[in-house]
């Protein structure tokens, strides 16, 4: 009776579907735009590489010593280690969701014209990543040695457990509101681009999808208050676990997404051509 098959692979299979999609929205900047290697993309793959860094240290690393199994099933030793190796991964996987939410923010800014819609997206870009900033540093360093977070055989002094609680579900609840008002800019920005009203109506859609990844951390914020009052943390940890790391690597698939239209626009228009009857323009 363990969570740990389902943590390796949940982790390991958004890690890797982030990945795909990443790489065939840098190959599409390449092959249609020349424009691959931007700040953007500079900065959605050091979000990914902490997704990895998480995946690594919590889905491999974490469950090889006991995180999934029930306490009484996990020698004390190997707990601390699980604790220590999960609370590393998770101030990775707090730093990938705000760094992700800043490429897509500087996309947006790319194709922006008004001034008051600039500081709008700067405001979004900035609060969001001084609050998840604070929320990964506040949980590795909330005790003093940080050792004795996971170590309960050395004594420190720790912030209580309530206060980082609702600093995170804080957090957690901003990030949401972050993805959705990110998610609508698109409708504000590109009504005022000289485009036709499909493509303006596709290019919209695509941009948008930044909502599914606001709803998952919504979902995701509902596990943290049962967090105090957990008594088979190992265990009970599974699904948050899952749950964050589907908003992070949403992230990075709703940043990837919208450079992909031209991709399935030809794959379409040559699957078109290929159906038509002979000698038919």
């Amino acid at each position: 009776d363990s969570n740990g098959p389902k943590i390796i692979i949940s982790l390991w299979f958004l890690t890797i579907l982030s990945f795909v999609l990443m790489a065939l929205r840098f190959v599409c900047k390449y092959w249609y735009s020349k424009g691959f290697g931007g700040l953007d993309d500079i900065i959605l793959f050091i979000s990914w590489v902490f997704v990895l860094l998480y995946c690594v240290l919590t889905g491999t690393v974490a469950v090889s010593y006991g995180l999934g199994k029930h306490t009484q099933d996990v020698n004390p030793r190997d707990m601390s280690t699980a604790l220590k190796y999960m609370n590393i991964g998770d101030f990775f996987l707090i730093l990938a969701i705000a760094v992700s939410k800043m490429s897509f923010s500087v996309t947006l800014l790319r194709i922006t014209v008004r001034g008051s819609h600039k500081w709008f997206i700067w405001f979004v870009m900035v609060s969001t990543n001084l609050v998840m900033f604070a929320c990964a540093f506040l949980n590795l360093l909330q005790c003093a040695p940080v050792e004795s977070l996971w170590d309960q055989n050395i004594k420190g002094k720790c912030v209580p457990p309530s206060m980082v609680n609702s600093y995170s579900i804080f957090s957690g609840s901003y990030s949401s509101c972050a993805d959705m008002l990110l998610a609508a800019c698109p409708w504000l920005i590109i009504r005022h681009l000289q485009m036709n009203r499909k493509e303006k109506a596709g290019v919209i859609v695509a941009m948008s999808f930044g909502i599914v990844g606001g709803i998952t951390a919504a979902v995701k914020t509902s596990f943290l208050p049962g967090m105090i009052r957990w008594k088979d943390p190992l265990f009970d940890a599974a699904d948050l676990l899952i749950w964050a790391t589907l908003e992070s690597s949403l992230c990075i698939i709703a940043a990837s997404i919208p450079f992909l239209r031209v991709l399935v626009r030809d794959a379409s228009s040559s699957s078109n051509k290929a159906s038509r009857p002979y000698g038919q323009s």
